[in-house]
Formats: structure tokens, C-alpha cells, sequence
């Protein structure tokens, strides 16, 4: 057993069923809900300065972390943004209500918690990935910009520039109403800003696809020839300028992981 930090509450480890059982010290009253944690628990302790409860499973081998204020099984984790000052993350729950949370800073959330990116004034979201080691990343299923956190890690949410505005003087490039000298200096722009445009709707449909082989968590050998086929297809692309540099070391990167 183990009390918190205020005394008003006890935690109690049942070994046999592998959940935390909790008591109103107050008026003795068990909470109507056990917290599931690893196989066989066996010990705890309380940090007395944050209030979270550390639960030794011996059958797993593994520490539980409950968070003393919510009474849910929290999570380690460190949020990123990619590139610095290009959005914010808020992240909230039934308790605490919607926060901003700092980033790069080691933090405990209730598991389930939904953290979502927001952009800053000319950023647009583009994906969030899990940061493994040696540098290497995996892409996330949801592109909306939120993020559930069911599990430690540390997780970046990668914003990318707004592509130029088209200058009004297009409207008149099409029908030809526009003094020759100005057509040279448009031309270049609106052609690269729809290059950029088609950059990313390209990337966007290879993680798209990457995601759906790995959807299941796992790969047999048809998503092996798959991958294979998709790692051609991005070299192909690569060479033909259809994306960048950048964009093709991150595809690669993350094909060669998988």
C-alpha cells in the first residue's frame, strides 16, 4: 500500500488481478473503478513532490506511473516543432482542461490524452512522427494535426511554410491582359508555387501509403515488395525533380526503417 502526498487517499496493489485498487482515506471507501497496470504488482511508492505513484510489476518486469491527480496511468513524453516557433501543441483531458504544453521538456499525461499542433501565421501543419534512435523517425496515421498518447516516447509535430499567394496579376496572365515585362517576372513564381504544391501532394500520397502497410503494426513479405517498389518509386521521382532533396532523404529514411 501507499499513501499520497495529501493523505487522503491510498493505493493498494492486487497482485492477483493486476490492477491498483484506490481508498477515500476520508471515509474509507474504495473508488468504484480499479487502474489496470502490469502483470502482478507488487510494490509502490510516492513521489512527494508530484504526486505520481510508481508501481513495481514483477511479472512483467515493468513500473507503472499514476498520476496521484486523475488516478490514470500516465505516459512519459517530450513534444517537439519542426522548425522552431512554427506552431504550438495543446494538449487537454476531462480534469485538467486544454493546455499548452512546453516542448522539449520530459512530461507525465494521462494516457489517452489528445494533443493536437496548431499553426503559426504562415506555417500549415504537415505531419507528427515518433522520434526512435540515431536520429531516425516513424510517421504517424493522423494527418489532422491530432495526437492521441497512448505509450512513452517522444513524438515532433513537423509544420511546414505557406506556399506563396498567387499575385493577382495571374487573373491576368490568363487572359492576356498583362505588359510582357511583368508576365517574365510572374511566370517563375506561380510556376514554382504550384511545383511546391505538387511536392507535397506527392509526398503526402507516398506516407499515405506508407502508413497503410504498416497499419497493423507489422509487415509480411507482400508489404517487403511493396516497400521495395515504393523506394523505386521515390528514387524515380527524385530523379525527375518531382521532390526534393529533403523530401526524399526523409522518404528514404523512413522506407530503410521499416
Amino acid at each position: 500500500m501507499a499513501v499520497d502526498v495529501n493523505g487522503s487517499k491510498i493505493y493498494v496493489a492486487n497482485y492477483e488481478n493486476n490492477t491498483v485498487s484506490v481508498i477515500n482515506a476520508t471515509n474509507d471507501k474504495k473508488e468504484p473503478d480499479n487502474i489496470p497496470v502490469g502483470d502482478h504488482p507488487s510494490r509502490l511508492a510516492v513521489n512527494q513532490q508530484t504526486d505520481m505513484i510508481y508501481v513495481a510489476n514483477e511479472g512483467s518486469n515493468t513500473i507503472s506511473v499514476i498520476d496521484g491527480f486523475s488516478d490514470k496511468v500516465a505516459a512519459g513524453i517530450r513534444l517537439n516543432i519542426h522548425p522552431g516557433n512554427s506552431g504550438t501543441i495543446v494538449c487537454g483531458d476531462s480534469l485538467r482542461g486544454e493546455q499548452e504544453y512546453p516542448t522539449n521538456i520530459y512530461i507525465y499525461v494521462d494516457s489517452g490524452t489528445n494533443c493536437t499542433a496548431h499553426p503559426n501565421k504562415d506555417f500549415q501543419f504537415s505531419d507528427w512522427v515518433e522520434n526512435l534512435n540515431r536520429n531516425s523517425t516513424i510517421p504517424l496515421s493522423d494527418s489532422s494535426g491530432n495526437l492521441t498518447v497512448n505509450r512513452y516516447g517522444t513524438f515532433t509535430a513537423n509544420f511546414i511554410p505557406n506556399p506563396p499567394a498567387i499575385p493577382p496579376a495571374f487573373l491576368f496572365l490568363l487572359v492576356g491582359i498583362i505588359l510582357s515585362s511583368l508576365i517574365g517576372r510572374s511566370i517563375p513564381r506561380i510556376m514554382g508555387w504550384a511545383k511546391a504544391k505538387r511536392q507535397q501532394g506527392r509526398v503526402h500520397e507516398y506516407r499515405t501509403h506508407i502508413n497503410s502497410l504498416y497499419a497493423d503494426g507489422k509487415l509480411d513479405e507482400n508489404d517487403i515488395g511493396s516497400l521495395d517498389k515504393l523506394k523505386k518509386d521515390v528514387t524515380d521521382a527524385y530523379a525527375l525533380g518531382k521532390i526534393t532533396d529533403q523530401q526524399n532523404e526523409n522518404l528514404k529514411n523512413e522506407i530503410s526503417l521499416l
